[in-house]
Parts: C-alpha cells; sequence; structure tokens
C-alpha cells in the first residue's frame, strides 16, 4: 500500500475482519443499471477490537466513506478538522478530501463502514441530517444498525454479480434510514428533551384514540406547551396535533381492509365521533374519500 493511504498503523488484517471490494471493472461495468447509477456500495467491512487501525489518505477516495462505531472509540481528521466517535456515532468522509482515521490505543473501537458513490450519494448523505459545520452523528441504536448491517453484508454471498449488488446498495439506503431514525443529539440536556418527546410518542401509539391536546401532551412531556411543540416538530418533522391526525388516518387506512367495519365505525376506533368530520381529514391526507378508497383495495370501481 502506498504512502498516499498509510502511513502507520494497521489498515486491515484484523482477526474474525469481514471485507469486500468489488473489483474496479465492476463498478464501472454497472455505474450506469437503474439504482446502482444513483447509489453504488463499492467496498464494505466491518473490523472487531481494531487494535492499532490507522489510515491516512492525504488526498482522499473517489468516493465518500461512512464509518460507525459499534464499540470502543476512536478519531480522526477531515482536512486537519479533528473529529472523535464512540459506540453509537457515525462520520462521513467526503471524496477527494484528505482524511485519517485511527481506533484509540486504549480502547479500540469495533466499526463496520461503506464506500459508496454514485449520481445521488451527496443525497443520501445530505438524508442522514448532519448537523451542519459538525461531523459527527450520535446514531446509538446499535443493536438494530448490526442487524441491519448483517442483512447487507449477506447479499455479498451473491458475489459482484448485478443482483449482489443491487442488494448491498439497497440495503445500505436502508440503513441511512435507520441512521437518521435513530439520531440523537449527543448534548445531554438536548438528548433529555429527545427522551421527553419519546415517551409523548408511544404514549400517542398506545392511546390513539385518547382525546389529546397539546396541554396535555406537554404536561406529560414535562414541558411548557410551546416548548413542547418545537421540540416535537424538531424531533418528527410534524406538528403534534398534525402528527397525530396523520397517524389516526394510517390506521384508519389498514382498518380499511376490515370488510365487517363500517366508515362510522372506523372513525370511532381512530378517535373521531363524527364520520363525516373524519372523512374530511382522511381526504385531506389521503386525496379521496375513506369509501373510494376502501372500494380501491377490494377492486371495486376506481
Amino acid at each position: 500500500m502506498t504512502e498516499d493511504h498509510l502511513t502507520e498503523g494497521i489498515a486491515e488484517g484484523f482477526a474474525n475482519q469481514r471485507l469486500l471490494v468489488v473489483p474496479e471493472h465492476r463498478v464501472k461495468e454497472v455505474a450506469k443499471l437503474p439504482v446502482l447509477r444513483d447509489l453504488l456500495v463499492t467496498h464494505l467491512g466491518q473490523f472487531a477490537d481494531a487494535a492499532n487501525h490507522h489510515v491516512v489518505r492525504n488526498h482522499g477516495t473517489d468516493e465518500y466513506v461512512l464509518i460507525y462505531c459499534l464499540a470502543g472509540r476512536g478519531g480522526g481528521e477531515i482536512a486537519g478538522d479533528s473529529f472523535t466517535l464512540e459506540a453509537g456515532d457515525l462520520v462521513v468522509l467526503p471524496p477527494k478530501i484528505g482524511h485519517r482515521y485511527f481506533a484509540h490505543p486504549d480502547a479500540p473501537w469495533t466499526i463496520f463502514w461503506f464506500h459508496f458513490t454514485g449520481e445521488r450519494a451527496a443525497d443520501y448523505v445530505a438524508a442522514l441530517g448532519i448537523p451542519e459545520g459538525e461531523h459527527i452523528l450520535h446514531t446509538p441504536s446499535t443493536d438494530e444498525l448490526q442487524r441491519a448491517f448483517e442483512g447487507t453484508y449477506r447479499h455479498a454471498l451473491d458475489g459482484f454479480s448485478d443482483a449482489g449488488l443491487l442488494g448491498i446498495s439497497t440495503g445500505f439506503a436502508r440503513m441511512i434510514g435507520l441512521f437518521r431514525r435513530y439520531a440523537r443529539s449527543r448534548n445531554n440536556r438536548a438528548r433529555q428533551a429527545e427522551d421527553r418527546v419519546l415517551r409523548v410518542i408511544v404514549a400517542l401509539q398506545d392511546a390513539l384514540p385518547r382525546r389529546w391536546t397539546i396541554e396535555g401532551m406537554a404536561k406529560l412531556a414535562g414541558m411548557s406547551p410551546a416548548h413542547f411543540s418545537q421540540c416535537f416538530k424538531a424531533q418528527t418533522g410534524e406538528a403534534p396535533m398534525a402528527y397525530i391526525i396523520h397517524q389516526r388516518m394510517q390506521r384508519a387506512a389498514a382498518l380499511m381492509q376490515r370488510a365487517d367495519a363500517t366508515i362510522g365505525e372506523i372513525a370511532a376506533l381512530v378517535g373521531y365521533e363524527d364520520p363525516y368530520y373524519f372523512s374530511r381529514l382522511f381526504k385531506s391526507v389521503f386525496g379521496t374519500s375513506p369509501r373510494h378508497y376502501r372500494d380501491r383495495l377490494r377492486g371495486g370501481r376506481k
């Protein structure tokens, strides 16, 4: 390995490591295929307890590099800007920018990582929602993410076939969604607020038909109504009452498959005594009336 790629430490060769590098000719062959032209994983792997792991790329790589830390810790630099990684953290290294990364000598990390490229690669990075001016996203659901990695890596058993590479890249795209879903603040105070909002979300899901108010939800969260509404929207992307309406309509849509339930009964099951009001809300979400929606489900009139 040239000095441009590694100047000290060990880049690979760890006990029980897993590593897949797609040959360059296969990258070129599939780069124009549907889906793969948008997002293509070119390398992936996992290193456990990677003592002395240290990689330096003075000119970066042609791809993005995503590193997720499952245990231990480490750090690195992007264009001279330092970062640290602990369990539940990920970093994305942009292409063609010098970087280095390394395991901590006293607590070497366990990581999985991907190199990826494609016409929409930058969009997938943006979808992670890494805060502006920062390098790290804290995504602490390590067990579920490890399982998702296992499912993605399993496609490597298909070798470098079109189907195998498609499975790897779509599995990685799903992982991007999981990273965003489980993203949390590294700031303790902000994380406490996120936990309070999550407590309310769980309560909403358990009792969706209940007559909820902003004041009641805020009280459950231990916040003022204004602060709760602000935190809730920041965490879910929706205001609390809009979130409730959308969740109720999604549940109503699922109930439409029940042959023995009337529209009025479904309305009551999701918290609305007035079926006409329920129908207006349903149409505002799905663009069609509940009756028409159910007819389509049953293969009736369009």
